[in-house]
């Protein structure tokens, strides 16, 4: 018997959320591969732009990621020529980061990319849409973050 994977995929909200994920990562690589940028690289640099002097443990905490993975990818930031690290002054062993001369030439390519990239997800939906869309996926966040700190776990 073939499974009906639509009527599947309609009530999987995981599956759905994995799917477009995983799309709109393909998406944004393809776009941002001629600046050198793939994953998040993209986001980090924008958060550092905008955040000039922005410790990569505040990277770490901001996107919920280990050290190890934030200091790989922006040591890959560093090496194409976007950002540079200096040595924070209280915290021999942490780094603060600031974009580049080159990172800031480049910085509003990266942004229309993203923006237009978000105009192509939500066509067809009002303003309001959006900002529900907005708030119902932050609230599944939050609500996975509470669940995730439960002694039950």
């Amino acid at each position: 018997m073939e499974r009906d994977s639509i009527a599947f995929a309609d009530n999987n909200i995981i599956g759905q959320l994995h799917g477009l994920d995983s799309n709109i990562t393909e998406y944004l690589n393809k776009l941002y591969r001629p600046y050198g940028l793939s994953g998040l690289q993209h986001a980090f640099f924008t958060v550092i732009y905008r955040n000039p002097g922005v410790s990569q443990k505040e990277l770490s905490h901001w996107f919920s990621l280990d050290l190890s993975n934030i200091a790989r990818n922006v040591m890959h930031l560093e090496q194409i020529g976007y950002v540079h690290r200096e040595r924070c002054a209280t915290d021999r062993r942490g780094w603060l980061l600031y974009p580049t001369e080159e990172g800031k030439q480049i910085y509003p390519q990266v942004v229309n990319i993203f923006d237009t990239t978000v105009e192509h997800l939500t066509v067809g939906m009002t303003a309001e849409e959006k900002r529900l869309m907005s708030r119902l996926l932050q609230r599944m966040g939050q609500n996975l973050l509470e669940v995730s700190k439960s002694k039950y776990l």
